[in-house]
């Protein structure tokens, strides 16, 4: 391989189409609300600028046809911190946050009809791994999923005594 003629062509293409439109940061344009600007530095809460998640968005939609944006907001707030908003400053407190869904981990989602009018999403399956604390020192990775409906979520994991006959998820938070 140290000797191949053969050249990463799709990769380099990639990179091209990822480049082109990100060549410049992102701006908002008109008039935009100051709380609206605040999230740009930070889009998905972990240092992530708009342009940045942007760039990554649009290198999966290219390599895998689709991909997906979920806007999510903190469900484990106080009454106060709800009532607080956002506050435009670096303490901005809980505030939206963008999640990139890839096409792999979006399973599935179901589309309801009102009066035979063209149906609008009603339940959406994400997959999702989270690291938690698994002893004093160690860490593992858990599989849940997460269904979203309007106005409701609930989060399953795979339980730890499953059986191949039986599902084995368990509802371990919904709102």
């Amino acid at each position: 391989l140290n000797r191949s003629v053969l050249f990463n062509g799709v990769g380099r293409a990639l990179e091209t189409l990822v480049g082109k439109p990100m060549a410049q940061p992102l701006k908002l344009l008109g008039p935009v609300d100051r709380q609206i600007e605040a999230l740009v530095g930070d889009i998905d809460l972990t240092g992530r600028d708009l342009s940045s998640f942007a760039a990554d968005v649009l290198k999966a939609a290219l390599v895998d046809g689709v991909t997906h944006v979920l806007v999510d907001y903190p469900n484990d707030l106080t009454d106060r911190q709800r009532n607080a908003g956002l506050s435009g400053g670096d303490d901005q407190g809980p505030r939206p946050y963008l999640v990139h869904v890839p096409a792999i981990d979006l399973i599935g989602w179901r589309l309801a009809s009102a009066d035979g009018i063209d149906g609008h999403v009603d339940r959406v399956r994400i997959r999702e791994t989270v690291v938690e604390s698994d002893g004093e020192w160690g860490e593992r990775t858990v599989e849940q999923i997460r269904v979203l409906s309007p106005g409701a979520f609930a989060v399953y994991r795979r339980s730890q005594s499953h059986t191949r006959d039986g599902d084995g998820w368990q509802r371990v938070a919904g709102g």
